[in-house]
């Protein structure tokens, strides 16, 4: 039979080494890599989407009707801009030019009611409205009802 007295105090000499070994690892490492921390990097937008306000925001420079523009956004994980979600630094890029882009308003086609993706109603004025259009685009901070399947660029938005 084994001998397994010895066992207790094997483990703590391991213990003991594993724990010299992080201390004199962490103060070697603090020397030779002085910026390096332990802080939590902080969390980032992908390639080509804005940061700001803790959400990212992706402009689009191409065209596309308003459904196709939304799945977009939803297969990047976001969802097209409501007049809420923005900032400051997105309104400069669709008050810079004459562009429209689709944004997360639609016409609800039975009560013919403005309606935010999460289904609430949109009460601010929508211009151009009339019952042949069903989708709306901002120009210029103006929100403008256009037809589903005209093309525009589209802004998106996501939690950071």
């Amino acid at each position: 039979m084994k001998d397994l007295t010895h066992k207790p105090l094997v483990i703590i000499i391991i213990i003991i080494v594993a724990a010299v070994c992080l201390l004199v690892g962490g103060l070697i490492g603090s020397f030779i890599f002085p910026s390096a921390s332990c802080d939590p990097v902080p969390p980032s937008c992908p390639n080509k989407w804005l940061r700001a306000d803790e959400k990212c925001y992706f402009v689009a420079q191409e065209t596309n009707m308003w459904n196709s523009s939304l799945h977009f956004c939803k297969t990047h994980g976001g969802t097209l801009l409501t007049p809420g979600d923005e900032t400051q630094e997105v309104r400069s890029f669709y008050n810079l030019g004459r562009d429209d882009y689709w944004i997360g308003l639609r016409k609800d086609t039975d009560s013919g009611k403005w309606r935010q993706l999460d289904n609430s109603e949109w009460t601010s004025p929508v211009e151009h409205d009339n019952s042949k259009v069903n989708c709306c685009c901002i120009n210029l901070g103006k929100n403008l009802a256009l037809d589903c399947s005209t093309e525009r660029r589209w802004i998106c938005v996501k939690p950071l």
